[in-house]
Protein backbone atom coordinates (compact mmCIF):
# COMPACT_ATOMS: atom_id res chain seq x y z
CA UNK A 1 0.00 0.00 0.00
CA UNK A 2 3.26 2.40 0.85
CA UNK A 3 4.73 1.32 -2.64
CA UNK A 4 1.54 2.06 -4.14
CA UNK A 5 1.19 5.92 -3.06
CA UNK A 6 4.73 6.06 -3.77
CA UNK A 7 3.55 5.16 -7.16
CA UNK A 8 0.93 7.59 -7.39
CA UNK A 9 2.67 10.55 -5.74
CA UNK A 10 5.23 9.93 -8.47
CA UNK A 11 3.18 9.75 -11.05
CA UNK A 12 0.95 12.91 -10.33
CA UNK A 13 4.25 14.79 -9.74
CA UNK A 14 5.21 13.72 -13.24
CA UNK A 15 1.72 14.74 -14.89
CA UNK A 16 2.44 18.07 -12.82
CA UNK A 17 6.00 19.02 -14.31
CA UNK A 18 5.51 17.88 -17.46
CA UNK A 19 2.46 20.65 -17.40
CA UNK A 20 4.40 23.19 -15.87
CA UNK A 21 7.17 22.16 -18.88
CA UNK A 22 4.71 22.45 -21.14
CA UNK A 23 2.93 26.04 -19.92
CA UNK A 24 6.49 27.09 -18.55
CA UNK A 25 8.10 27.27 -21.60
CA UNK A 26 5.48 29.02 -23.24
CA UNK A 27 5.05 31.11 -20.36
CA UNK A 28 8.53 32.27 -20.62
CA UNK A 29 8.49 32.39 -24.14
CA UNK A 30 5.60 35.02 -23.27
CA UNK A 31 7.41 36.77 -20.94
CA UNK A 32 10.49 37.22 -23.55
CA UNK A 33 7.90 38.87 -25.92
CA UNK A 34 6.55 40.75 -23.30
CA UNK A 35 10.40 41.79 -22.27
CA UNK A 36 10.82 43.24 -25.79
CA UNK A 37 7.45 44.57 -25.70
CA UNK A 38 7.53 46.28 -22.23
CA UNK A 39 11.83 47.46 -22.69
CA UNK A 40 10.52 49.15 -26.32
CA UNK A 41 7.45 50.78 -24.37
CA UNK A 42 9.75 52.15 -21.50
CA UNK A 43 12.31 53.39 -24.34
CA UNK A 44 10.33 54.93 -26.52
CA UNK A 45 7.23 56.10 -24.47
CA UNK A 46 9.13 56.23 -20.80
CA UNK A 47 6.94 55.98 -17.19
CA UNK A 48 4.41 57.90 -18.55
CA UNK A 49 3.68 55.16 -21.49
CA UNK A 50 3.79 52.16 -19.24
CA UNK A 51 1.41 54.31 -17.05
CA UNK A 52 -0.88 54.11 -19.97
CA UNK A 53 -0.15 50.75 -20.93
CA UNK A 54 -1.57 49.84 -17.31
CA UNK A 55 -4.71 52.49 -17.19
CA UNK A 56 -6.06 50.97 -20.48
CA UNK A 57 -5.21 47.08 -19.59
CA UNK A 58 -7.06 47.37 -16.23
CA UNK A 59 -9.80 48.98 -18.01
CA UNK A 60 -10.00 45.95 -20.70
CA UNK A 61 -9.82 43.52 -17.56
CA UNK A 62 -12.27 45.20 -15.82
CA UNK A 63 -15.03 44.96 -18.45
CA UNK A 64 -13.99 41.46 -19.58
CA UNK A 65 -14.30 40.04 -16.09
CA UNK A 66 -17.90 41.91 -15.40
CA UNK A 67 -19.08 40.34 -18.93
CA UNK A 68 -17.69 36.94 -19.51
CA UNK A 69 -18.90 35.66 -16.15
CA UNK A 70 -15.77 34.01 -15.71
CA UNK A 71 -16.76 31.06 -18.10
CA UNK A 72 -13.02 30.06 -18.19
CA UNK A 73 -12.99 28.53 -14.66
CA UNK A 74 -16.94 27.42 -14.34
CA UNK A 75 -16.75 25.62 -17.92
CA UNK A 76 -13.39 24.09 -17.57
CA UNK A 77 -15.13 22.46 -14.51
CA UNK A 78 -17.95 21.27 -16.33
CA UNK A 79 -16.15 19.72 -18.88
CA UNK A 80 -13.48 18.18 -16.94
CA UNK A 81 -16.36 16.03 -14.84
CA UNK A 82 -18.41 15.45 -18.09
CA UNK A 83 -19.08 11.77 -17.58
CA UNK A 84 -21.08 10.84 -20.59
CA UNK A 85 -19.00 11.11 -24.10
CA UNK A 86 -21.86 10.90 -25.96
CA UNK A 87 -23.10 14.79 -24.68
CA UNK A 88 -19.87 15.90 -24.64
CA UNK A 89 -19.84 17.46 -28.08
CA UNK A 90 -23.00 19.00 -27.05
CA UNK A 91 -21.83 20.62 -24.25
CA UNK A 92 -18.48 21.94 -25.86
CA UNK A 93 -21.47 23.93 -28.65
CA UNK A 94 -23.04 25.31 -25.53
CA UNK A 95 -20.04 26.76 -23.94
CA UNK A 96 -18.86 28.29 -27.50
CA UNK A 97 -22.84 29.52 -27.80
CA UNK A 98 -22.33 31.50 -24.51
CA UNK A 99 -18.73 32.76 -25.29
CA UNK A 100 -20.41 34.47 -28.48
CA UNK A 101 -23.34 36.37 -26.79
CA UNK A 102 -21.20 37.32 -23.66
CA UNK A 103 -18.70 38.78 -25.95
CA UNK A 104 -21.67 41.08 -27.59
CA UNK A 105 -22.63 41.65 -23.79
CA UNK A 106 -18.94 42.96 -23.33
CA UNK A 107 -18.52 45.53 -26.69
CA UNK A 108 -22.10 46.97 -25.53
CA UNK A 109 -20.78 47.64 -21.90
CA UNK A 110 -17.23 48.61 -23.26
CA UNK A 111 -18.94 51.22 -25.39
CA UNK A 112 -21.12 52.60 -23.02
CA UNK A 113 -18.42 52.70 -20.26
CA UNK A 114 -15.98 54.80 -21.73
CA UNK A 115 -16.65 58.06 -21.27
CA UNK A 116 -17.07 57.00 -17.52
CA UNK A 117 -13.62 55.54 -17.67
CA UNK A 118 -12.04 58.86 -19.45
CA UNK A 119 -13.63 60.94 -16.80
CA UNK A 120 -12.83 58.88 -13.53
CA UNK A 121 -8.93 58.47 -14.75
CA UNK A 122 -8.20 61.60 -16.23
CA UNK A 123 -10.63 64.40 -15.23
CA UNK A 124 -12.30 64.72 -18.55
CA UNK A 125 -14.51 62.53 -21.34
CA UNK A 126 -11.65 63.73 -24.34
CA UNK A 127 -10.14 60.40 -23.93
CA UNK A 128 -13.23 58.40 -24.32
CA UNK A 129 -12.28 57.64 -27.74
CA UNK A 130 -9.58 55.49 -26.90
CA UNK A 131 -11.96 53.66 -24.34
CA UNK A 132 -13.98 52.61 -26.90
CA UNK A 133 -11.05 51.32 -29.13
CA UNK A 134 -10.82 48.80 -26.75
CA UNK A 135 -14.45 47.05 -27.63
CA UNK A 136 -12.75 44.82 -30.21
CA UNK A 137 -9.99 43.15 -28.16
CA UNK A 138 -13.25 42.62 -25.13
CA UNK A 139 -15.04 40.66 -28.18
CA UNK A 140 -12.12 38.62 -29.06
CA UNK A 141 -10.82 37.93 -25.75
CA UNK A 142 -14.24 36.34 -25.00
CA UNK A 143 -13.86 34.07 -28.24
CA UNK A 144 -10.05 33.24 -27.31
CA UNK A 145 -11.68 32.20 -23.92
CA UNK A 146 -14.10 29.85 -24.87
CA UNK A 147 -11.70 27.65 -27.58
CA UNK A 148 -9.45 28.11 -24.33
CA UNK A 149 -11.66 26.82 -21.68
CA UNK A 150 -12.73 23.82 -24.11
CA UNK A 151 -8.68 23.17 -24.61
CA UNK A 152 -8.20 22.51 -21.33
CA UNK A 153 -11.36 20.92 -20.13
CA UNK A 154 -10.70 18.01 -22.15
CA UNK A 155 -6.93 17.71 -21.26
CA UNK A 156 -5.50 19.47 -24.78
CA UNK A 157 -2.76 20.69 -23.01
CA UNK A 158 -0.23 20.84 -25.60
CA UNK A 159 -2.10 22.61 -28.50
CA UNK A 160 -3.68 24.67 -25.63
CA UNK A 161 -0.12 25.77 -25.13
CA UNK A 162 1.13 26.01 -29.00
CA UNK A 163 -1.76 28.31 -29.44
CA UNK A 164 -0.35 30.89 -26.98
CA UNK A 165 2.77 31.01 -28.43
CA UNK A 166 1.29 31.36 -31.90
CA UNK A 167 -0.59 34.28 -30.45
CA UNK A 168 1.91 36.27 -28.19
CA UNK A 169 4.35 35.64 -31.24
CA UNK A 170 2.48 37.34 -33.81
CA UNK A 171 1.21 39.89 -31.70
CA UNK A 172 5.03 41.08 -30.62
CA UNK A 173 5.57 40.95 -34.39
CA UNK A 174 2.67 43.49 -34.83
CA UNK A 175 2.86 45.45 -32.60
CA UNK A 176 6.32 46.72 -32.49
CA UNK A 177 5.99 49.19 -35.73
CA UNK A 178 2.76 50.38 -34.46
CA UNK A 179 4.65 51.31 -31.39
CA UNK A 180 7.30 52.92 -33.42
CA UNK A 181 5.13 55.18 -35.33
CA UNK A 182 1.99 56.00 -33.34
CA UNK A 183 3.66 56.18 -29.84
CA UNK A 184 1.83 56.61 -27.14
CA UNK A 185 -1.57 56.66 -29.30
CA UNK A 186 -0.63 53.14 -30.56
CA UNK A 187 -0.92 51.89 -26.87
CA UNK A 188 -4.91 50.63 -27.74
CA UNK A 189 -3.83 49.73 -31.06
CA UNK A 190 -1.23 46.95 -29.82
CA UNK A 191 -3.67 46.11 -27.12
CA UNK A 192 -5.83 44.80 -29.85
CA UNK A 193 -3.85 43.34 -32.37
CA UNK A 194 -2.30 40.88 -29.13
CA UNK A 195 -6.04 40.15 -28.71
CA UNK A 196 -6.85 39.13 -32.41
CA UNK A 197 -3.54 37.07 -33.05
CA UNK A 198 -4.15 35.69 -29.49
CA UNK A 199 -7.80 34.95 -31.21
CA UNK A 200 -6.24 33.73 -34.53
CA UNK A 201 -4.37 31.13 -32.61
CA UNK A 202 -6.10 29.36 -30.22
CA UNK A 203 -8.97 29.15 -33.49
CA UNK A 204 -6.12 27.17 -35.36
CA UNK A 205 -5.50 24.88 -32.41
CA UNK A 206 -9.93 24.08 -32.70
CA UNK A 207 -9.79 22.69 -36.02
CA UNK A 208 -7.81 19.94 -34.58
CA UNK A 209 -10.72 18.97 -31.97
CA UNK A 210 -12.86 16.19 -32.99
CA UNK A 211 -15.93 17.36 -31.93
CA UNK A 212 -19.29 17.57 -33.84
CA UNK A 213 -22.84 17.40 -33.44
CA UNK A 214 -25.96 19.12 -33.65
CA UNK A 215 -25.89 22.87 -33.18
CA UNK A 216 -28.14 23.22 -30.15
CA UNK A 217 -30.42 25.82 -30.11
CA UNK A 218 -30.99 29.14 -27.60
CA UNK A 219 -33.61 27.55 -25.17
CA UNK A 220 -31.34 24.45 -25.49
CA UNK A 221 -28.14 26.57 -24.54
CA UNK A 222 -30.12 28.41 -21.91
CA UNK A 223 -30.83 24.98 -19.86
CA UNK A 224 -27.38 23.51 -20.45
CA UNK A 225 -24.96 26.51 -19.68
CA UNK A 226 -27.50 28.32 -16.97
CA UNK A 227 -25.75 26.04 -13.94
CA UNK A 228 -22.51 27.02 -15.93
CA UNK A 229 -23.60 30.88 -15.27
CA UNK A 230 -24.99 30.88 -12.25
CA UNK A 231 -21.55 29.74 -11.12
CA UNK A 232 -19.54 32.00 -13.44
CA UNK A 233 -21.83 34.89 -11.70
CA UNK A 234 -20.52 34.12 -8.28
CA UNK A 235 -16.99 33.98 -9.94
CA UNK A 236 -17.63 37.45 -11.51
CA UNK A 237 -18.50 39.13 -8.73
CA UNK A 238 -15.17 38.12 -6.98
CA UNK A 239 -13.25 39.19 -10.11
CA UNK A 240 -14.90 42.04 -10.76
CA UNK A 241 -14.76 43.32 -7.22
CA UNK A 242 -10.94 42.61 -7.22
CA UNK A 243 -10.12 44.49 -10.61
CA UNK A 244 -12.30 47.26 -8.81
CA UNK A 245 -10.31 47.91 -6.22
CA UNK A 246 -7.57 47.42 -8.85
CA UNK A 247 -8.13 49.87 -10.49
CA UNK A 248 -9.35 52.15 -7.58
CA UNK A 249 -5.92 51.90 -6.45
CA UNK A 250 -4.53 52.64 -9.99
CA UNK A 251 -6.29 55.64 -10.63
CA UNK A 252 -5.30 56.82 -6.67
CA UNK A 253 -1.98 56.64 -7.96
CA UNK A 254 -2.58 58.37 -11.08
CA UNK A 255 -4.24 61.24 -9.11
CA UNK A 256 -1.49 61.48 -5.97
CA UNK A 257 1.56 60.86 -8.13
CA UNK A 258 1.14 60.51 -11.90
CA UNK A 259 1.52 58.25 -14.44
CA UNK A 260 4.87 57.91 -14.20
CA UNK A 261 4.07 56.59 -10.34
CA UNK A 262 1.59 54.07 -12.17
CA UNK A 263 4.22 52.91 -13.94
CA UNK A 264 6.53 51.76 -11.22
CA UNK A 265 3.52 50.49 -9.76
CA UNK A 266 2.55 48.50 -12.39
CA UNK A 267 6.25 47.37 -13.05
CA UNK A 268 6.66 46.14 -9.17
CA UNK A 269 3.20 44.29 -9.81
CA UNK A 270 4.26 42.88 -13.23
CA UNK A 271 7.27 41.22 -11.89
CA UNK A 272 5.59 39.68 -8.69
CA UNK A 273 2.21 39.14 -9.73
CA UNK A 274 2.13 38.33 -13.70
CA UNK A 275 6.14 36.88 -13.48
CA UNK A 276 6.01 34.85 -10.47
CA UNK A 277 2.48 34.24 -11.36
CA UNK A 278 3.38 31.99 -14.26
CA UNK A 279 4.32 29.06 -12.07
CA UNK A 280 0.83 29.18 -10.64
CA UNK A 281 -0.57 29.37 -14.45
CA UNK A 282 1.48 26.39 -15.44
CA UNK A 283 0.61 24.40 -12.72
CA UNK A 284 -3.26 25.22 -12.53
CA UNK A 285 -4.21 24.28 -16.19
CA UNK A 286 -3.37 20.96 -14.71
CA UNK A 287 -4.38 21.09 -11.48
CA UNK A 288 -7.71 22.53 -11.63
CA UNK A 289 -9.01 19.80 -14.05
CA UNK A 290 -7.69 16.71 -12.44
CA UNK A 291 -8.93 18.66 -8.84
CA UNK A 292 -12.49 18.64 -10.40
CA UNK A 293 -12.70 15.05 -11.31
CA UNK A 294 -11.90 14.08 -7.94
CA UNK A 295 -14.40 16.50 -5.71
CA UNK A 296 -16.33 14.43 -4.62
CA UNK A 297 -13.61 12.27 -2.79
CA UNK A 298 -12.33 14.67 0.28
CA UNK A 299 -9.45 12.17 0.73
CA UNK A 300 -8.22 11.75 -2.76
CA UNK A 301 -8.71 16.10 -2.46
CA UNK A 302 -6.66 16.30 0.73
CA UNK A 303 -4.21 14.12 -1.31
CA UNK A 304 -3.77 16.14 -4.10
CA UNK A 305 -4.03 19.63 -2.72
CA UNK A 306 -1.20 18.51 -0.17
CA UNK A 307 0.81 16.90 -2.91
CA UNK A 308 0.54 19.78 -4.92
CA UNK A 309 1.42 22.70 -2.49
CA UNK A 310 4.36 20.61 -1.27
CA UNK A 311 5.60 20.63 -4.84
CA UNK A 312 4.88 24.02 -5.31
CA UNK A 313 6.67 25.06 -2.41
CA UNK A 314 9.98 23.26 -3.69
CA UNK A 315 9.55 25.26 -7.37
CA UNK A 316 8.83 28.65 -5.07
CA UNK A 317 11.96 28.59 -3.16
CA UNK A 318 14.24 27.54 -5.87
CA UNK A 319 12.94 30.06 -8.45
CA UNK A 320 12.87 32.75 -6.03
CA UNK A 321 16.04 32.37 -4.25
CA UNK A 322 17.41 32.74 -8.18
CA UNK A 323 15.20 35.90 -8.54
CA UNK A 324 16.37 37.78 -5.34
CA UNK A 325 20.00 38.53 -5.64
CA UNK A 326 18.84 39.39 -9.73
CA UNK A 327 16.29 41.65 -8.87
CA UNK A 328 18.16 44.75 -9.93
CA UNK A 329 19.96 43.27 -12.96
CA UNK A 330 16.07 41.83 -13.60
CA UNK A 331 14.62 45.21 -13.62
CA UNK A 332 17.53 47.01 -15.99
CA UNK A 333 16.94 44.19 -18.38
CA UNK A 334 13.09 44.35 -18.52
CA UNK A 335 12.62 48.17 -18.46
CA UNK A 336 15.57 50.32 -17.50
CA UNK A 337 17.44 52.20 -15.32
CA UNK A 338 14.88 54.57 -14.55
CA UNK A 339 12.86 51.50 -12.72
CA UNK A 340 15.10 51.01 -10.02
CA UNK A 341 13.06 52.43 -8.03
CA UNK A 342 10.51 49.23 -8.19
CA UNK A 343 13.27 46.98 -6.45
CA UNK A 344 12.46 47.39 -2.38
CA UNK A 345 8.77 46.90 -3.49
CA UNK A 346 9.52 43.58 -5.44
CA UNK A 347 11.97 42.46 -2.36
CA UNK A 348 9.65 42.71 0.19
CA UNK A 349 6.54 40.83 -1.78
CA UNK A 350 8.92 37.90 -2.67
CA UNK A 351 8.31 36.26 0.67
CA UNK A 352 4.70 36.60 0.52
CA UNK A 353 4.39 34.45 -2.71
CA UNK A 354 4.59 31.52 -0.87
CA UNK A 355 1.34 32.17 1.18
CA UNK A 356 -0.10 33.14 -2.18
CA UNK A 357 0.68 29.64 -3.36
CA UNK A 358 -1.13 27.85 -0.24
CA UNK A 359 -4.06 29.67 -0.70
CA UNK A 360 -3.83 29.40 -4.00
CA UNK A 361 -4.07 25.26 -3.50
CA UNK A 362 -6.57 25.15 -0.86
CA UNK A 363 -9.01 27.86 -2.87
CA UNK A 364 -9.24 25.77 -5.60
CA UNK A 365 -11.17 23.22 -3.59
CA UNK A 366 -14.27 25.64 -3.21
CA UNK A 367 -13.95 25.57 -6.96
CA UNK A 368 -13.89 22.22 -7.72
CA UNK A 369 -17.21 21.77 -5.76
CA UNK A 370 -19.08 24.41 -7.07
CA UNK A 371 -18.98 26.11 -4.03
CA UNK A 372 -19.52 29.69 -5.92
CA UNK A 373 -20.79 31.72 -3.11
CA UNK A 374 -18.22 31.12 -0.52
CA UNK A 375 -15.27 31.79 -3.05
CA UNK A 376 -17.01 35.09 -4.05
CA UNK A 377 -17.21 36.13 -0.12
CA UNK A 378 -13.17 35.01 0.10
CA UNK A 379 -12.17 37.39 -3.10
CA UNK A 380 -14.22 40.27 -2.51
CA UNK A 381 -12.99 40.54 1.53
CA UNK A 382 -9.42 39.43 -0.44
CA UNK A 383 -10.14 42.52 -2.79
CA UNK A 384 -11.44 44.82 -0.15
CA UNK A 385 -8.05 43.80 2.16
CA UNK A 386 -5.95 44.39 -0.33
CA UNK A 387 -6.66 47.97 -1.57
CA UNK A 388 -6.92 49.01 1.76
CA UNK A 389 -3.48 47.48 3.07
CA UNK A 390 -1.96 49.16 -0.11
CA UNK A 391 -3.38 52.64 0.53
CA UNK A 392 -1.90 52.49 4.24
CA UNK A 393 1.62 50.97 3.40
CA UNK A 394 1.75 53.55 0.17
CA UNK A 395 1.02 56.40 3.09
CA UNK A 396 3.71 55.66 5.02
CA UNK A 397 6.37 53.66 2.97
CA UNK A 398 5.50 54.92 -0.58
CA UNK A 399 5.50 52.07 -3.67
CA UNK A 400 8.01 49.93 -1.45
CA UNK A 401 5.47 49.48 0.93
CA UNK A 402 3.23 48.00 -1.78
CA UNK A 403 5.00 45.25 -1.75
CA UNK A 404 5.48 44.78 2.14
CA UNK A 405 1.58 45.30 2.06
CA UNK A 406 1.65 42.04 -0.91
CA UNK A 407 3.12 39.75 1.73
CA UNK A 408 0.72 40.99 4.92
CA UNK A 409 -2.61 40.48 2.47
CA UNK A 410 -1.71 36.73 1.45
CA UNK A 411 -0.47 35.90 5.15
CA UNK A 412 -4.02 36.86 6.05
CA UNK A 413 -5.64 35.48 3.23
CA UNK A 414 -4.33 32.41 3.54
CA UNK A 415 -5.21 31.94 7.10
CA UNK A 416 -8.71 32.57 5.82
CA UNK A 417 -8.62 29.96 3.24
CA UNK A 418 -7.07 27.70 5.58
CA UNK A 419 -9.85 28.26 8.11
CA UNK A 420 -12.65 27.76 5.41
CA UNK A 421 -10.83 24.61 4.23
CA UNK A 422 -10.83 23.16 7.91
CA UNK A 423 -14.01 24.32 9.06
CA UNK A 424 -15.95 23.69 5.86
CA UNK A 425 -14.42 20.46 4.29
CA UNK A 426 -13.07 19.11 7.33
CA UNK A 427 -9.50 18.80 5.21
CA UNK A 428 -6.21 19.80 6.52
CA UNK A 429 -2.81 19.96 5.48
CA UNK A 430 -0.12 17.40 6.83
CA UNK A 431 2.17 18.80 9.42
CA UNK A 432 4.81 18.44 7.08
CA UNK A 433 3.44 20.49 4.62
CA UNK A 434 3.14 23.23 7.41
CA UNK A 435 6.46 23.08 8.45
CA UNK A 436 7.90 23.38 4.64
CA UNK A 437 6.31 26.48 3.93
CA UNK A 438 6.82 28.10 7.42
CA UNK A 439 10.89 26.80 6.39
CA UNK A 440 10.89 28.08 2.76
CA UNK A 441 9.40 31.59 4.04
CA UNK A 442 11.25 32.46 6.68
CA UNK A 443 14.76 31.50 4.12
CA UNK A 444 13.09 33.81 1.42
CA UNK A 445 12.46 36.30 4.11
CA UNK A 446 16.08 36.50 5.33
CA UNK A 447 17.15 36.64 1.84
CA UNK A 448 14.88 39.43 0.96
CA UNK A 449 16.31 41.42 4.65
CA UNK A 450 19.60 40.82 3.45
CA UNK A 451 19.15 42.14 -0.13
CA UNK A 452 17.58 45.58 1.32
CA UNK A 453 19.72 46.16 4.28
CA UNK A 454 22.79 45.04 2.25
CA UNK A 455 23.11 44.39 -1.45
CA UNK A 456 20.58 41.95 -3.24
CA UNK A 457 23.54 40.20 -4.34
CA UNK A 458 25.42 39.18 -0.70
CA UNK A 459 22.04 37.35 -0.49
CA UNK A 460 23.22 34.60 -3.40
CA UNK A 461 25.31 33.46 0.13
CA UNK A 462 21.88 31.56 0.72
CA UNK A 463 20.38 31.26 -2.32
CA UNK A 464 22.61 29.06 -3.82
CA UNK A 465 21.96 26.26 -1.19
CA UNK A 466 18.59 26.87 -0.96
CA UNK A 467 18.14 26.33 -4.76
CA UNK A 468 20.15 22.87 -4.16
CA UNK A 469 17.77 22.05 -1.62
CA UNK A 470 15.02 22.94 -3.87
CA UNK A 471 15.98 20.83 -6.92
CA UNK A 472 17.07 17.95 -4.61
CA UNK A 473 13.27 18.21 -2.81
CA UNK A 474 11.87 18.03 -6.25
CA UNK A 475 13.62 15.04 -7.27
CA UNK A 476 12.78 13.35 -4.20
CA UNK A 477 8.85 13.81 -4.50
CA UNK A 478 9.10 12.58 -7.83
CA UNK A 479 10.78 9.57 -6.45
Amino acid sequence: MVEMKRDTGSSISRTVLKAMSIFGGMQVFTILCGIVRTKLVAIWLGTSGVGLFAIYTSALTLVSSLTQLNLRTSAVRTIASHEDPRTLPVTVAVVRRLGLWLGVAGVAVMLLSAPVFSLRTFGTYGVSSMFMLLAPAVFLMALTMTDQVVLQGLGRLRPLAMSNLRGVGAGLIVSVPILYFFRDTGIVWVITAYSFTAWLGVRMARADLPLTGPRPSSGEVWALGRPVLLMGFYLTIAAVTTELCSYIFIAFLNRAGGTAEVGLFQSGYTLVNRYMGMIFSAIGVEFFPRLSSVASHPRRTATFVSHELLLLSCVLLGVVAIFIPLAPVGVRLLYSQEFLGIVPYVLLAMPGVVFQGASWCMAFVMLARGDGKLYMATEVLSAVLTVTLNLIFFHFMGIAGIGLAFTVNNAIYAAIIGAVYYRRYRLSLSRKVLAILAGVFMVLSLMSGIALMFNPWWSAVISVPAIAVAVVSVRKIMG
